[in-house]
């Protein structure tokens, strides 16, 4: 267990420092740039470790499945198979709320507007659908 913590705390003091340099390109910017900057790297970063915390869930899953004579592994794989429940949990949840955050706010990178999502929504009959650039189809 102290073992995971400390990879734990070792991931998050590299995060960090890998963050760190972002801070001072952001200093005198406005929240928008902020934000965008935090959802981009979190668009990168969050499927990685979304993969590297279900590997170790199954991890566990396989630790608790195969070596069940075991208690003492068998419980290790329980407490992995744990740990990346939550792990998962916690990642999908801050993804989905600077999702959200991005979208109440109207967040996005210049350039992109939103006629692909315009395309996929349905709309009632008789109700004009907007393309690019906001014109009517």
């Amino acid at each position: 267990m102290k073992k995971g913590l400390r990879a734990v705390r070792a991931s998050i003091v590299g995060a960090a420092s890998l963050a760190l340099p972002l801070s001072t390109f952001a200093a005198g910017t406005n929240i928008k740039d902020i934000v965008l900057t935090i959802k981009s790297l979190m668009d990168l970063g969050i499927p990685i470790l979304i993969t590297l915390a279900l590997i170790y869930f199954l991890y566990g899953l396989a630790e608790y499945i195969f070596k069940a004579n075991d208690v003492d592994t068998r419980t290790e794989g329980r407490e992995r198979m744990i740990q990346g429940i939550i792990a998962l949990f916690v990642m999908s949840t801050v993804w989905g709320l600077v999702g959200v955050i991005s979208n109440t706010f109207n967040v996005q990178p210049e350039g992109v507007d939103n006629a692909l999502i315009n395309d996929l929504v349905p709309r009632a009959p008789g109700q004009p659908q907007t393309g690019v650039g906001g014109t009517v189809r």
